[in-house]
C-alpha cells in the first residue's frame, strides 16, 4: 500500500492535468476516467479471497392481491484469478416433483415439471478451462461446459464479482457482467457527465441519459480517500426535457467497505431496485474467510458441490454429451415412508382377506346344516376352522 493518502493522489492527478503545456483544465470525463481507474486498480488488488454472504432476499409487489417472497439470502463466493466460484440460495420458484413428467423427447434425466413457491439453489464453478452448474432444487444433472471467462452466463444465478460491489446496478446484476465487462462499460459510457465535489473526500458523479421515453440520472459516490470505494450508486428517472417534473428513485445501492491489510473489501451491501410492479429489496453481510490466500483447486471442480449419488454427471464441454456419472433412483423421506404405508396396507388386505376367508367358511358350514332334511342327519358336513 502507498503511503501517500488517496486524497493527495487525487490531487495530485487534477494539479498535473492543469499544468500541461496546454495549460487546458481537466474535463469531468477526464476525471471521471482517473477515478475509475483509480478503483479499477485498488479492487485488483484482491487477486484471491473466499466469503460468505448472509441476508435477506425481499420482492414486494405494488398491486394489491399480488404475492411477493420473502427469505434469507446465502452466498458462497471465491475466486482466484480466473477461477471463481459462486452457491446462491434465496427465496423464489423450484421445481413442484409432484407434478415431474418424462420429457417427450425421451431423453434420459430429463423432464417436465410446473414450479411453485420456494427457494432457488444453484452452484456454479469455472476453473478457467471448465464451467459447471447444478440446480441444487430439480436439476438431475450436474452440467459440465466451457469455461465462460468474461462472457455472460446462460443461466440465472445471480452472480455478480465481489470486488466490485456496488458498481453493479440492475442491468448488470440482470447481465451478472464480470468484473472486466462492468468496468468496460463504465469507461465507454457515452452519456454527460459532471462531477460534484462539494465533500473532497466523496465525489458524486452524474450521468444523464436524455432520451425518450424517460430523462435516466445515474449518480456514483466514490470515496475517494478510502481506496477509491464505491458506497452509494443511485439511478432516478423523470419525462424527458421536463423540469417541472420531479425525479422518482428506481434504484438505490449502499455500500459499506472495510481495509483488511492493505486492501479494501464490501463488508456490507443494501440495495433496492423497482422492477415492473415489484420492489426487490436485498440486503447482505459479508463475511471474508482468505484473502489473497492461496485457494485448493478443488474448490473449482463439480466433485465440491457435495451432490448426492442419485445425481448425474454429464460433460457437455465437447460437444457430445459424455456421461461421467448417470442418474440414480433415490427414495427420499417421503417415499420411504409411502413405501412403508403401502407395505403395511398389503399386509392388512392379506390378513384381512384371511379373515374373510375363515368366516365365509364358517357361515356357509351353518347355512348348509340348516338346510338339510331329517334323512341327511348322517351326511352332515363337518365344520372346520
Amino acid at each position: 500500500m502507498t503511503n501517500k493518502p488517496y486524497w493527495l493522489l487525487a490531487l495530485s492527478f487534477l494539479l498535473a492535468l492543469a499544468n500541461e503545456a496546454d495549460a487546458q483544465p481537466p474535463t469531468p470525463k477526464d476525471e471521471f476516467q482517473f477515478v475509475l481507474g483509480s478503483m479499477r486498480q485498488e479492487r485488483l488488488k484482491v487477486q484471491s479471497a473466499v466469503c460468505r454472504i448472509n441476508g435477506r432476499y425481499v420482492i414486494r409487489p405494488t398491486n394489491a392481491g399480488e404475492k411477493g417472497f420473502d427469505g434469507p439470502l446465502q452466498i458462497f463466493a471465491a475466486f482466484d484469478g480466473q477461477k471463481r466460484r459462486f452457491d446462491s440460495t434465496r427465496p423464489g420458484w423450484e421445481v413442484d416433483a409432484a407434478t415431474a413428467q418424462p420429457h417427450p423427447s425421451g431423453a434420459p434425466g430429463q423432464a417436465l415439471s410446473k414450479s411453485k413457491r420456494g427457494v432457488e439453489s444453484y452452484k456454479y464453478s469455472d476453473n478457467g478451462k471448465k464451467a459447471t452448474y447444478w440446480n441444487v432444487r430439480g436439476g438431475a444433472n450436474v452440467e459440465i461446459m466451457p469455461s465462460y471467462g468474461d462472457r455472460r452466463l446462460p443461466f440465472d444465478i445471480a452472480y455478480f464479482d465481489l470486488r466490485a460491489l456496488g458498481l453493479y446496478h440492475s442491468l448488470a446484476l440482470n447481465s451478472q457482467d464480470s468484473f472486466k465487462v462492468l468496468f468496460d462499460a463504465y469507461a465507454s459510457m457515452p452519456s454527460k457527465t459532471r462531477i460534484d465535489r462539494t465533500d473532497p473526500a466523496i465525489w458524486a458523479i452524474h450521468w444523464i441519459f436524455d432520451k425518450r421515453p424517460a430523462m435516466v440520472e445515474t449518480v456514483l459516490h466514490v470515496n475517494v480517500r478510502e481506496g477509491f470505494t464505491p458506497v452509494r450508486l443511485t439511478v432516478r428517472d423523470r419525462a424527458p426535457r421536463n423540469d417541472n417534473e420531479p425525479w422518482t428513485t428506481i434504484q438505490d445501492f449502499r455500500t459499506d467497505w472495510k481495509q483488511l491489510g492493505d486492501v479494501w473489501v464490501p463488508v456490507n451491501h443494501i440495495y433496492s431496485i423497482f422492477k415492473g410492479s415489484s420492489w426487490l429489496e436485498v440486503t447482505m453481510d459479508i463475511a471474508w474467510e482468505k484473502v489473497n490466500e492461496p485457494l485448493d483447486d478443488d474448490l473449482f471442480n463439480w466433485k465440491s458441490f457435495g451432490a448426492p449419488e442419485s445425481v448425474g454427471v454429464v460433460d457437455l464441454s465437447l460437444g457430445n454429451p459424455i456421461v461421467i456419472r448417470d442418474i440414480k433412483p433415490m427414495i427420499n423421506s417421503n417415499t420411504k415412508w409411502g413405501l412403508v404405508w403401502t407395505i403395511a396396507g398389503c399386509l392388512f388386505v392379506l390378513v384381512a382377506g384371511y379373515a374373510g376367508l375363515i368366516v365365509y367358511r364358517r357361515n356357509r358350514c351353518i347355512a348348509t346344516k340348516t338346510a338339510v332334511t331329517v334323512r341327511d342327519v348322517n351326511n352332515l358336513p363337518t365344520c372346520q376352522d
